[in-house]
Formats: structure tokens, C-alpha cells, sequence
């Protein structure tokens, strides 16, 4: 089931009962453009790594582990377009 939260913004949910933790997926993409590819790099490290809440990574790994093993993570890549 794929809901539109705004323009260019989709949720897709996948029901099952096989599972018993869930996981939440974000992506979000652009046009690759290397004037800024560099900060959405840093700012991927900044983000995994900082916020308000949790302005150490050690203070962030506590509350997940308080969490039953709760896990974090981002990623940059780019995703390569053939034309043949």
C-alpha cells in the first residue's frame, strides 16, 4: 500500500504478521549535482551522528540499546543511469 504524504513524498507500508520488529525505511533522492554532493554527505554524518536530544553518538547508542537493540543508520549513494 503506497500513500502520498505530499508531492514527491510517498509512505509504502507492507503489512505482515511474520515478524516481530518493524522497520522504517526514508529515501529520498535528487539529481546528482557535485556542488553539492559533498554536504549531503556531511550532513548523512551529521545527522547519524548528532541531533538535539542526543548531541553525542555515545549518549545515542545508550537510548537504543535502552530500546532493546534499536539501530540507526543513513546512507548516501548514487544511483548510476545507463541510456543505452
Amino acid at each position: 500500500m503506497t500513500i502520498s504524504l505530499q508531492p514527491g513524498v510517498n509512505l509504502t507500508v507492507i503489512p505482515t504478521e511474520k515478524f516481530k520488529t518493524i522497520r522504517l525505511f526514508f529515501r529520498f533522492s535528487t539529481e546528482h549535482q557535485k556542488k553539492t554532493a559533498a554536504k549531503r554527505t556531511l550532513l548523512t554524518n551529521l545527522l547519524e551522528t548528532n541531533s538535539l536530544h542526543y548531541p553525542f553518538q555515545t549518549k545515542l547508542s545508550e537510548k537504543l540499546a535502552e530500546l532493546y537493540g534499536a539501530s540507526f543508520g543513513l546512507n548516501v549513494g548514487k544511483k548510476e543511469i545507463f541510456i543505452k
